[in-house]
């Protein structure tokens, strides 16, 4: 119980939880747990950040409207809306990451993804690693969902500081 409640998951910590992981910290993460722990293959530390710590946000914040507002707005005005490609869910999901961008992380998701990264760099064995802070969602890429290019990734991405606005 108590590794399906933290906010960070190492691969061996996905592991142990079996396929169940997959709805905590998505399909990349899943997968690249079990990859890394195959013996003789090198994968990369990684760390992931469960889903709790965006329950967590949802739970602990109150979304400012005005602000929301402003965010959606300079979107809304960025976005050809007459584009085929762009639909419903597009929207929606400007209005969402308007919405959590628009608060602050709560402190314990905050520490938990710095020390994320604070590990990740001493199993490096420096202080500085740059990392790729990747979206990952249960049952992406599979047969009946595929969600390619739909999903941020933000690469090279050094320090504490850069790795959790990356994350927000």
């Amino acid at each position: 119980v108590y590794k399906r409640q933290r906010l960070v998951l190492t691969g061996a910590d996905i592991v142990k939880l079996g396929p169940e992981a997959e709805l905590l910290v998505g399909g990349k993460n899943y997968n690249t747990a079990l990859i890394s722990q195959i013996e003789g293959i090198q994968a990369p530390h990684f760390r992931a950040v469960s889903s709790l710590a965006f329950h967590r946000l949802l739970d602990e914040t109150k979304v400012n409207g005005r602000v929301v507002r402003s965010v959606v707005d300079k979107e809304y005005g960025r976005i050809d809306w007459n584009d085929p490609e762009i639909n419903q869910l597009r929207k929606r999901s400007v209005m969402v990451q308007a919405a959590i961008l628009s608060v602050d992380m709560p402190a314990e998701v905050d520490e938990a993804v710095r020390g994320a990264y604070k590990a990740i760099c001493e199993e490096n064995g420096d202080d500085m690693t740059p990392v790729a802070v990747r979206s990952s969602a249960a049952g992406e890429d599979s047969r009946k969902k595929a969600f390619a290019g739909l999903q941020d990734t933000y690469l090279n991405m050094v320090g504490a500081d850069k790795v959790v606005e990356a994350y927000h």
